[in-house]
C-alpha cells in the first residue's frame, strides 16, 4: 500500500496510543481530543483492512496484527527521523526529535546536571523538538532498544546488547528510618546489624537486591519501583529502606527521617549515559550526551577549585581517584563519589585496600560540601563524547 501523509499521521497517532497505554494516555502527548484520536485509529484500520487494537471499557490491548503494525511503524518513523536529521545536517541546521529518558528523583540532584546539559544543548541554533521521559531502568532499557528514546540516563545493572554505556556519575545511598520508627530515637551508632533483620524493609526489584547485600537475612516485605514510593514507606515508620543521600536530604533536615550509621551499609550506584550502537545514534543524541558529560566534568572542576591547591590532599570524606564503583558497590563508612568504572557486576569493598581507598565519617552531615578529584580515565571517556 502507498504510505501517504494521511497514513503517516495516523501511524504516529497509533504509536503514541500504544506507548501510552491507550487513547487517554496519548491525549496530552498528541495535543488532540479523544475523538480525533479515535478517528485516526478507525481511519488507519479502514486503510489496512483489519483491527489493530481492542479499546473500550475493557481496556486497551493490541491484536497480533496490531503488534506487527506497531513494529513496522516504529521502524519506518525512525527512518524518517534519521532522514530529517541527515537533511538538516546538509543544510547545516540540526533538526529532528530528541527523546531523553532518565530515572526518577534526579531533578534536585546537584551532582547530575541534566538541566544544565539541556540549557547548553538548546543554546545552539537548531530546530529540535524535545521529549523528556521519567522511567525505571527496565523501562528505559526497553525504550532505548525499541527506539522510543535516544538517550537513557541512570543505573543499568542489566546490560543490554547493542548499547554503549558511558559512566557519568556515582550516586551514594544509605539506609534510613522514619521519625515514627522505633530505631529513630536510638543513639548514633547504637543500632546493631542483627536488629535490622527484625525490621521490615523495602527493596527495588530492578537492583536485584544489591542494596541489601550487607544485611543479614533482610526482612523484605515491600517492593517499590521508584524513590518517591520508597520515601513514603520510610516516612510511615513501618519500613526501613535505602535512599540516595541527595533525595533523603529533603526530609532529614526536617527531622522526618534519619540515616542509620555506623554499620557500613552505604553503597554506590553507578550512573551511565546509554546510547544505541546500531543503527548509529542521531547526531543530536550524541551531542546531548556530550553536553551532559561536559557539564559533569565542569562540576568536578569547580569542586576542585574550592581547595587551596590542586596538589593538596582531599578531605577524608572524599573518594580517592581511581577507586572502582560499579553498580551496587559497597563503600566503607560511605565513601563519596568515587571514579566510575564500566561494570555490570555487583562488588563490595571488603579488602583493606578498598577500605582505605576513600571513606567519610558516618556522622558527616547530609549537606556537607560536595568535593571530587578529577579522574583522568573518566575525563578521557567524557572527552571522547565531547569530540
Amino acid at each position: 500500500m502507498r504510505i501517504s501523509d494521511y497514513i503517516l499521521r495516523n501511524l504516529r497517532t497509533f504509536c503514541a496510543v500504544v506507548e501510552h497505554g491507550g487513547p487517554s494516555g496519548a491525549q496530552a502527548v498528541l495535543g488532540v481530543s479523544l475523538s480525533a484520536i479515535s478517528t485516526h485509529l478507525k481511519d488507519l484500520e479502514l486503510s489496512l483492512g483489519f483491527t489493530l487494537c481492542q479499546r473500550g471499557r475493557g481496556g486497551f490491548a493490541l491484536t497480533d496484527k496490531g503488534e506487527a503494525v506497531y513494529r513496522e511503524a516504529k521502524r519506518m518513523l525512525a527512518g524518517i527521523e534519521q532522514c530529517e536529521a541527515n537533511l538538516g545536517t546538509l543544510r547545516k541546521v540540526r533538526t529532528s526529535h530528541l527523546r531523553i529518558g532518565i530515572v526518577d528523583s534526579e531533578a534536585d540532584n546537584p551532582d547530575l546536571p541534566v538541566h544544565r546539559a539541556i540549557r547548553r544543548f538548546f543554546g545552539r541554533q537548531h530546530d529540535v523538538r524535545l521529549t523528556l521521559e521519567i522511567g525505571t531502568t527496565q523501562a528505559l532499557s526497553k525504550a532505548l532498544q525499541t527506539g522510543e528514546i535516544h538517550v537513557a540516563i541512570g543505573p543499568f545493572p542489566n546490560r543490554q546488547p547493542n548499547v554503549q554505556y558511558t559512566p557519568v556519575y556515582t550516586q551514594e545511598h544509605a539506609l534510613y528510618c522514619g521519625c515514627l520508627h522505633p530505631l529513630y530515637a536510638r543513639a548514633e551508632g547504637a543500632v546493631k546489624l542483627e536488629e535490622l533483620s527484625l525490621c521490615p524493609i523495602t527493596a527495588r526489584p530492578y537492583l536485584q537486591r544489591a542494596e541489601l547485600a550487607a544485611l543479614h537475612d533482610p526482612n523484605v516485605t515491600a517492593s517499590v519501583s521508584n524513590m518517591e514510593a520508597q520515601a513514603i514507606l520510610i516516612r510511615s515508620g513501618r519500613f526501613l529502606s535505602f535512599l540516595p543521600l541527595h533525595f533523603a536530604n529533603t526530609w532529614v533536615p526536617r527531622g522526618e527521617m534519619r540515616q542509620i550509621t555506623g554499620l557500613g551499609l552505604e553503597w554506590l550506584s553507578q550512573f551511565h549515559i546509554a546510547l544505541h550502537i546500531q543503527p548509529a545514534p542521531l547526531e543530536i543524541a550524541r551531542l546531548f550526551a556530550a553536553d551532559l558529560a561536559a557539564e559533569r566534568v565542569g562540576l568536578i572542576a569547580v569542586a576542585e577549585t574550592r581547595h587551596v591547591a590542586a596538589w593538596l590532599p582531599l578531605p577524608s570524606h572524599a573518594a580517592a581517584p581511581g577507586r572502582k564503583a560499579a553498580v551496587g558497590s559497597r563503600i566503607s563508612s560511605g565513601a563519596k563519589h568515587s571514579a566510575p568504572a564500566i561494570s555490570g557486576s555487583v562488588t563490595r569493598s571488603t579488602s583493606p585496600k578498598d577500605s582505605a581507598a576513600g571513606s567519610r565519617p558516618s556522622s558527616s552531615p547530609p549537606d556537607r560540601p560536595r568535593t571530587e578529584r578529577r579522574n583522568p580515565a573518566r575525563v578521557s571517556t567524557f572527552a571522547t563524547l565531547v569530540r
